[in-house]
């Protein structure tokens, strides 16, 4: 059940079956309260449909709790990969920088020698 962010897949189907349980729930109450019977027994009814919501909601909202852990964890694992790979690439685009400089600086220091010979004869 993921599609491609894997989280919103499983949010919607927790808020449909969220949905189901409630309306369920509202369903049985009402079905309860116009069904012919002692007030007593519709009462008890009521009162343990209303444990067995109060049940599935808490399992619903633990699901959800330890869901949205998991995607914390995930989320910290991703970036700490991602602030190691961007120390990496720092580190090799400075290399890279200090490479280029140093070639520059030789090749700007190659020409100077060359020109040297020229201004001695120039000058003479």
């Amino acid at each position: 059940m993921h599609n491609h962010n894997g989280h919103h897949t499983r949010s919607s189907l927790q808020g449909f079956l969220s949905g189901v349980l409630i309306g369920g729930a509202i369903g049985a109450t009402v079905t309860l309260l116009t069904a012919p019977q002692s007030g007593r027994k519709t009462r008890a009814q009521i009162r343990q449909k209303t444990l067995e919501l109060r049940d599935q909601a808490v399992e619903t909202v633990d699901e959800a709790r330890q869901q949205a852990e998991e995607a914390m964890w995930q989320a910290r694992l991703k970036a700490r990969q991602l602030k190691r790979s961007a120390g990496t690439t720092v580190k090799e685009l400075q290399h890279r920088g200090q490479t280029l400089l140093e070639e520059q600086k030789d090749r700007v220091e190659s020409v100077l020698e060359a020109l040297q010979p020229a201004e001695k004869d120039a000058g003479s």
